[in-house]
């Protein structure tokens, strides 16, 4: 939130414009053929857990990983976590 805060509404507004502004990619999730984690946070507001599983249904042998303690940026909030289940990722394609 003070990362946010510190960046102004200026910068959240442009944010918000480009994000309604992108293109639909769902075509090309529908093509994706390689080992996929789709990760995110079960606090996450912005982009919540419906979001994710809609994108698994596009990537049907994609792996989702719904973490219970973050929210927004499961990276900065519980790294660790992230860094397992890409490991499990990187684990699971090397074998």
């Amino acid at each position: 939130m003070d990362m946010a805060l510190s960046l102004g509404a200026d910068v959240f507004i442009n944010q918000s414009h480009a994000l309604r502004a992108r293109q639909d990619y769902s075509d090309v999730l529908r093509r994706v053929a390689c080992p996929t984690l789709i990760l995110c946070g079960r606090h996450d507001v912005l982009c919540p857990p419906e979001r994710h599983h809609a994108m698994q249904d596009m990537i049907p042998h994609a792996r989702l990983v719904i973490i219970d303690e973050a929210g927004h940026l499961p990276t900065l909030e519980v790294p660790e976590k992230v860094a397992a289940a890409l490991d499990e990722l990187l684990l699971m394609d090397a074998a």
